[in-house]
């Protein structure tokens, strides 16, 4: 399976994304601190919340290469 880069600027995939989002679910800023995502263009900033949203209410599952 393939792992798409989700921030560009910093090189985040979103298996990292989905790690730091189980870490602290429904929080995108402390999501984006941990992996550096959204600090660069803010071109992921929405996919970012919209992968820690998704943690919170547990509509996430470990699928990406790495998980």
């Amino acid at each position: 399976m393939s792992d798409p880069l989700i921030c560009l600027c910093a090189r985040v995939p979103e298996s990292e994304l989905m790690l730091a989002a189980l870490r602290w679910p429904g929080d995108p800023a402390a999501v984006g601190a941990a992996t550096g995502a959204g600090s660069g263009c803010g071109d992921c900033v929405e996919e970012v919340a919209e992968i820690a949203r998704l943690s919170r209410t547990g509509d996430i599952v470990g699928s990406g290469e790495g998980m």
